[in-house]
């Protein structure tokens, strides 16, 4: 488990640094599965009003097989732009994770969002960035969600919704 206090230094490991909005003290899960897990245990409290049968659902989730989607694309935005664009539809979506298990060597954003059926499936989605020589940056988005007996590829959907924003990057503004 990760603390965070009430600012996280920077969302990004050896990469630019973005201050993010200033952050409640809270402890917050670190691997996918964990928070996943606490993500769908939140969502069971507040459907039900009881933490009882929540808890059993944060256990049963830890269980339950991953939907991991991983798409790569190349843009000519800088490294930074892509972080930044990538925090945007993070927040615009869901909500921005500082201490999700990422490479240490490779800049990246996380957070969860929505997916699935009425955005109610949780799914992390990481972007990471490499510059890579001239003006081209390498940019990767995963997403990962828990999959039940009804398959949503909620981990898929919501990695390809954040790649397709932050393709926009490539196309000419009007």
């Amino acid at each position: 488990m990760v603390v965070v206090t009430d600012h996280a230094e920077s969302l990004f490991m050896n990469g630019p640094s973005i201050t993010p909005e200033p952050l409640k003290t809270t402890t917050m899960p670190k691997t996918t599965n964990e928070i996943l897990a606490a993500e769908l245990q939140k969502l069971a409290t507040k459907t039900s009003g009881e933490e009882t049968g929540a808890s059993v659902v944060g256990w049963v989730a830890k269980k339950l097989p991953d939907d991991a989607f991983q798409t790569t694309f190349q843009t000519q935005a800088d490294p930074e732009t892509v972080l930044r664009a990538a925090l945007a539809a993070i927040q615009e979506k869901g909500q921005v994770r500082d201490g999700v298990e990422a490479p240490v060597d490779i800049a990246s954003v996380s957070g969860v969002i929505g997916s699935g059926f009425l955005g109610l499936n949780p799914a992390v989605v990481t972007v990471q960035v490499n510059s890579r020589d001239g003006n081209v940056t390498d940019v990767v988005v995963t997403g990962v969600a828990k999959e039940g007996l009804i398959k949503q590829h909620a981990g898929e959907k919501a990695a390809k919704a954040i790649a397709r924003q932050l393709m926009d990057l490539n196309r000419p503004q009007r």
